[in-house]
């Protein structure tokens, strides 16, 4: 066969076959068929015709139809074959490449090294049918910069001269894709890494081992396997929920909290396993919309019928591109938080019930002491009245002052009692502390005098006039201290020292404890003032104290030593209320003391500085009213219990009062509907009808006797006592024993 013929029918199937790996984007199937041509080259070379023939040829038949540059030149830079792709490729033509001869690498690499590069490459290019494929990025003519695979070969004409044939490809996109590709692939191993870090390491060591893509897989491999070990291994149940609701995996706990195995559950209604479905579907709506849901509690139905109380904790797992796939959810069996909780509530309500037992049986107590104590005292006193001998005088002295005795316990073990309640009361008033002290000091010297002591308070010039603080509490801090004085002291004296508190100056072995009220009031009370920290020291020259008892003696119902109880009695419970009522104002207590020289009882309290309009003190407080100082009055009296009813009769009848006894409360609205009257002194618990109920009834009445003024009288001296008096209707409150003082001074306030 000539040649001619054998190069055309070897075109043609070049042609057929380039087509062909085009479509299919096999480069490798290009270069094959380049050395096919290269073949065909060498034959028409070898044979007959001139460089000329062999373009024109070459350009009808195969190099126009080429999907790659082909093209074919000399080491001088001509280029023989110039084929359309390629100009597509670079932008310029042959005639182009060929006029710039030598410089046409210039044009396609404008960077030296690049173009260096280039020219090592073409040296490289293997003779004799070798192919060499080089990477490449060249420079087009329109700026754009495209990257090209090159595959280059060397053969030599008839002549013996060399030629270079190299077919280009771009590759530019595929190098993006393969970017982007790889940018994908790091952003996977950036989850990964994210796991765990037991995963980073893990990726540390693949590195070394393995190639980018390799490693990227057996990494999520790896993650996968260790989150499905973190599901297995879980304590809790986990539940994966599509969209719908439907599971799409459970763990080990969850088929056993359940009862059903993994297949029995996968593919099913998670709403199916709960005791509450529609709870449970909202449970899932919830975390769809907010992304999370914490602490939702459910219960889990077994399949033998029994229920498992559970905190769920659920969020919305998504892909790379944030779409949301569905839930993750844990639950944590919470039967045991849950005994443990009734438990508590059980303890808690007997707790309640054991306070509620103690708080009736401290009313109880109260009453059933204070109702007889009503009539030892009063009656004592109305004794002490009368013309006595001497030894008669002592006797019935004896009587008045071991029943205040017992009047001051059963206050102390209340006040105590409200206190670690925290419903101890505090009032809030303006008071001149100057006059406070004094007056409270002055009315103590009389008993002073009796054991032949004296009483003298000091005010530091620092020291505010008046505060913003409640006088009862305060007073009653200062009478324990001063009753204690006087009470351990034999001779000399006693003193009073007010001055600005210290923090530096307070000792260590200060005492405060942490009771709070219970109605969130606060000592440090509201004024457009500072609190002031205000010191108290009160001094004695008594029996003291050993060191290692003062701390002792403010722990309740502890004295120094039990020779102390037996020669001056006392219950251990004064100091212990003075604590409590200095922490809940504010402030520290501490003692000072020697054996045999006497004792300084330190306390501060912060109490908020006041400016004065008037005296702040009631005179009331401190001065002694007698009931025959108030005008006559007409007094129905309702009392069931026959002595007391006699004593306040006896005690409003020396008043000069005109009186009217009556038992129960209804023969108290039997008397107002027929009489009239000035005042009701009301007994609270009576048979038949109480003081409240004929209160309440008393005041729904029309006419003038629906604001008749009332006073209650009762042994029940709680302040929640106090309080359902008011409420129901009730003016004052007078607790039982009634002292004629008391009484006065009620009936002055009223009348």
């Amino acid at each position: 066969m000539p040649v001619r013929d054998r190069i055309a029918s070897s075109l043609e199937d070049i042609r057929r076959q380039v087509n062909e790996c085009q479509r299919r984007q096999n480069f490798n199937g290009v270069n094959e068929l380049l050395r096919q041509l290269d073949t065909v080259l060498r034959d028409f070379t070898e044979g007959q015709g001139s460089l000329e023939l062999l373009s024109r040829d070459l350009t009808a038949a195969v190099i126009e139809t080429v999907g790659e540059g082909i093209t074919l030149s000399n080491k001088d830079g001509y280029f023989a074959v110039f084929n359309p792709k390629m100009q597509e490729l670079t932008g310029y033509t042959r005639e182009e490449a060929n006029s710039a001869a030598g410089s046409f690498l210039s044009l396609l690499y404008p960077d030296p090294l690049k173009r260096e590069k280039a020219i090592k490459g073409l040296q490289e290019v293997p003779v004799a049918g070798g192919y060499r494929d080089v990477e490449t990025s060249i420079c087009a003519k329109n700026g754009i910069e495209r990257t090209l695979l090159i595959s280059s070969s060397m053969l030599r004409d008839a002549s013996g001269n060399e030629w270079y044939l190299s077919a280009y490809r771009d590759i530019t996109d595929t190098k993006q894709m393969m970017q982007s590709l790889q940018q994908h692939r790091d952003h996977l191993e950036e989850l990964v890494r994210a796991r765990t870090a037991e995963l980073v390491e893990a990726n540390k060591s693949l590195n070394a081992e393995i190639g980018e893509r390799s490693r990227a897989e057996e990494a999520l491999h790896l993650a996968n396997n260790y989150n499905r070990s973190l599901i297995e291994v879980s304590p809790d149940p986990l539940v994966i929920i599509s969209f719908d609701g439907i599971i799409t995996d459970v763990n080990p706990a969850m088929e056993s909290v359940t009862g059903r195995t993994r297949d029995q559950l996968l593919c099913t209604d998670f709403r199916n396993y709960f005791t509450d479905s529609e709870k449970a579907g909202a449970v899932c709506q919830q975390v769809f919309k907010d992304g999370a849901v914490r602490n939702f509690e459910l219960e889990i139905r077994h399949g033998d019928g029994h229920s498992t109380p559970v905190l769920y904790n659920a969020s919305v797992y998504r892909d790379d591109n944030a779409k949301p796939l569905g839930i993750v959810a844990s639950a944590r069996d919470i039967t045991e938080q849950k005994l443990m909780m009734e438990s508590l509530r059980q303890a808690k309500e007997e707790a309640e019930a054991a306070n509620r037992t103690k708080s009736e049986f401290l009313a109880n107590m109260s009453h059933e002491i204070r109702t007889p104590m009503n009539a030892i005292m009063g009656f004592t006193d109305l004794t002490l009245r009368s013309d006595l001998n001497s030894e008669q005088r002592k006797f019935l002295q004896i009587v008045k002052t071991r029943s205040e005795d017992l009047l001051v316990l059963i206050n102390d073990i209340l006040d105590l009692s409200k206190i670690e309640a925290g419903k101890m009361s505090f009032s809030r008033e303006i008071v001149d502390l100057r006059e406070l002290v004094e007056k409270l000091a002055s009315s103590l010297q009389p008993q002073a005098q009796l054991k032949g002591l004296s009483i003298s308070w000091h005010f530091d010039s620092e020291v505010p006039s008046s505060f913003l603080v409640d006088p009862l509490r305060l007073r009653q801090v200062l009478i324990n201290l001063l009753g204690n004085s006087l009470k351990f002291t034999e001779r000399g004296g006693i003193s009073v020292l007010v001055k600005r508190g210290d923090e530096g100056n307070i000792p260590e072995s200060a005492i405060s404890t942490n009771i709070k009220l219970s109605d969130s009031q606060t000592l440090t009370l509201v004024s457009s003032e500072k609190p002031c920290l205000l010191h108290f020291i009160v001094t004695d020259t008594g029996i003291g104290i050993p060191a290692e008892k003062q701390q002792k003696i403010f722990e309740s119902f502890c004295q120094a030593d039990s020779s102390t109880v037996r020669k001056y009695g006392g219950t251990g419970l004064g100091l212990t209320i003075c604590t409590r009522l200095v922490s809940l104002m504010g402030g520290k207590i501490w003692v000072e003391s020697e054996p045999g020289k006497g004792s300084s009882f330190h306390f501060t309290v912060r109490l908020p500085v006041q400016k004065l309009n008037g005296s702040a003190l009631d005179e009331s407080e401190f001065r002694v009213c007698k009931l025959k100082n108030i005008r006559p009055l007409r007094v129905l009296v309702a009392e069931d219990d026959p002595a007391n009813r006699a004593l306040i009769s006896r005690l409003l009848e020396d008043g000069g009062h005109n009186i009217k006894t009556v038992t129960n409360g209804l023969e108290v609205l039997q008397q107002i509907k027929a009489n009239t009257y000035d005042l009701i002194l009301m007994d609270v618990q009576m048979p038949g009808m109480d003081g409240l109920d004929a209160s309440r009834r008393i005041r729904k009445i029309k006419g003038p006797n629906q604001s008749i003024p009332i006073i209650a009288m009762t042994a029940y001296a709680m302040d929640a006592d106090r309080r359902r008096c008011l409420e129901s209707g009730m003016d004052d409150y007078l607790p039982k024993p009634i002292r004629e003082a008391s009484l006065a001074d009620k009936l002055s306030r009223l009348i």
